[in-house]
C-alpha cells in the first residue's frame, strides 16, 4: 500500500519537481506523515505559475524539505497540514525587453 501512495505522490508532484522518485519520499501511513527532502523544482512551471515578466528567468529553484500531516481519523474536521521548510530561487535578468505599451490604451 505504501508504494501505491508514494507513486501517486510522485505522479502529482512531478509537474512541479524534477526527477522525483518514490525512494525520496518518507511515508508513515498509519501516523499520517510524509516527508520529501532536497527537491529540485521545475523552473518553467514556476515561471508560469508566478506569472513572471519575460525579462526575469528562474535559473534554479530548490526546496530543502516538505512535510505533510494528515489526521485520518479526523479527515472531515481536521485540516491537512503542509509544511514547507525553505525554498531557494535563483532569478536572473534576461536580455529580452518588456512588450511595448499599446498607444491609446487608457486605464479605466
Amino acid at each position: 500500500m505504501t508504494s501505491i501512495i508514494k507513486n501517486q505522490i510522485v505522479k502529482h508532484l512531478s509537474k512541479f519537481a524534477k526527477n522525483i522518485t518514490p525512494d525520496q519520499i518518507s511515508l508513515d501511513v498509519l501516523k499520517g506523515k510524509s516527508e520529501l527532502k532536497n527537491i529540485v523544482l521545475n523552473e518553467e512551471v514556476l515561471t508560469e505559475v508566478l506569472e513572471l515578466p519575460v525579462w526575469l528567468r528562474i535559473r534554479k529553484a530548490t526546496c530543502n524539505r516538505v512535510a505533510v500531516k494528515i489526521q485520518w481519523m479526523k479527515l472531515k474536521s481536521a485540516p491537512i497540514e503542509l509544511f514547507i521548510d525553505e525554498i531557494q530561487v535563483d532569478i536572473i535578468l534576461t536580455a529580452e525587453k518588456p512588450p511595448p505599451k499599446k498607444k491609446g490604451a487608457s486605464l479605466k
